[in-house]
């Protein structure tokens, strides 16, 4: 069955928010089977959204909406939906009680306006809205199509059709086979360099298929499948997955669709019963940023210290003033050495430094991108240099990834 996802809202044309409603629904129904053929985004204008219906409903068989279902005169996903298919809008008593019921516990009046959001067309299923107040719902028209609204706020979108919308969806699907996937994670290699090791598949692929995501540091790379059950998916998928593997061992660090390298090395430290510390320059705090936000890191992080100045490098990890002054800020010798610095403050297992011009401009005869990584343990110090490019911003971020996946190889291989 094709299907098309109209966003509704002048807010995402402009640019002032970004689509992650699109991309949300466009996963979750390719799980249940369902080909999205059109991404439609219309701003709030009654006669351009209803153009985009009849657009939509010549050409695909479920159409999907996110927006538009607020309080306030802009939001027109109603009225559009009622005049495309010549339906009364009425109000949901249950809806509305909900409604009022929110405004009474929290003691606050309610302005007339918000009863906007217990309105549907008439004939419509509603889908109640958990942690929100306007509902959605959904309309079959007589020639068997469907249209379902969902409200915009991205978690009450996504609660709204993992608990109502997909299991109805799903309750009236011709028998499809849902599209199973799996996602191999890659770091420390860019698109283009695995994209020409893939060739190969990437040119041949008919089922499954292969794609490319990159993101800055890294590729994640999606095997697709449609099967009857999650074990057919597997037999299918599995040489397949072996094989892309095999080609890039080297920089492959996981499966799943979710999985992040910071969660794989708090992981693997906890596995391990080991603790680190890092000493950032250049990446200001962004390694134990992405580590902290990983449930557990607390078991395995002891310190983390941002010497940005070069002076407190000296002052703060101890370093030889006069040879910090010999060498700079960006060198291998400063990286050894804060490395080994954080690991005597923190008396842990592991520690990693960095320290590299982020830009825009050189800095003691290095070039914007020039990067040194330290990583101190008890059975040495090693330093790994790179050049990377990107505006500031983007160095930092490169510099964050390559530390995280070199200290996770690092420990893989002293447990060899």
């Amino acid at each position: 069955m094709k299907t098309e996802i109209i966003s509704v809202g002048t807010e995402l044309l402009v640019g002032q928010i970004t689509n992650t409603n699109a991309q949300y629904l466009s996963r979750r129904l390719n799980d249940l089977g369902l080909d999205v053929y059109y991404q439609t985004t219309v701003g709030d204008n009654l006669n351009r959204l209803i153009d985009a219906l009849k657009a939509a409903a010549a050409r695909v068989d479920v159409i999907l909406l996110s927006g538009g279902l607020g309080p306030t005169e802009d939001d027109l996903t109603r009225e559009a939906v009622c005049r495309f298919a010549d339906r009364p809008l009425v109000r949901d008593k249950v809806a509305e009680a909900s409604v009022r019921a929110f405004f009474e516990r929290l003691d606050r009046p309610m302005t007339d306006n918000n009863l906007r959001q217990a309105e549907r067309p008439e004939g419509a299923h509603p889908l109640p809205n958990d942690i929100g107040l306007a509902i959605g719902w959904v309309l079959e028209l007589p020639d068997g199509k469907i249209v379902m609204a969902l409200p915009g706020p991205p978690r009450e979108l996504q609660t709204m059709f993992e608990r109502y919308g997909r299991p109805y969806l799903k309750a009236r699907l011709p028998e499809t086979k849902p599209l199973f996937s799996r996602y191999l994670h890659f770091a420390g290699i860019g698109e283009s360099q695995l994209a020409t090791r893939l060739e190969p598949f990437i040119q041949e692929q008919d089922d499954p298929t292969i794609a490319l995501y990159a993101s800055v540091g890294e590729v994640m790379v999606r095997l697709s499948t449609r099967a009857e059950n999650e074990r057919e998916a597997q037999i299918k998928l599995q040489p397949l997955m072996d094989a892309v593997i095999r080609l890039a061992p080297d920089f492959y660090y996981g499966e799943g669709e979710s999985l992040t390298l910071s969660q794989i090395l708090i992981d693997t430290l906890i596995r391990r019963g080991e603790t680190l510390a890092l000493v950032e320059s250049c990446t200001g705090g962004l390694i134990a940023d992405t580590l902290i936000g990983v449930p557990g890191a607390s078991a395995v992080l002891r310190l983390g210290v941002i010497p940005y100045q070069t002076i407190m490098k000296a002052k703060v990890l101890g370093l030889d003033a006069e040879k910090l002054a010999e060498h700079g800020a960006v060198s291998t010798w400063t990286a050894e050495r804060m490395a080994e610095a954080g690991r005597t403050l923190a008396l842990s297992n592991w520690a990693v430094a960095t320290t590299c011009v982020a830009g825009p401009t050189t800095q003691d005869g290095q070039p914007v991108g020039r990067a040194y990584i330290g990583l101190a343990h008890e059975s040495g110090v090693y330093v790994h240099e790179h050049t990377v490019s990107g505006d500031r911003q983007t160095i930092r971020e490169r510099i964050m990834r390559l530390a995280l996946f070199e200290l996770w190889q690092a420990i893989l291989q002293t447990h060899q």
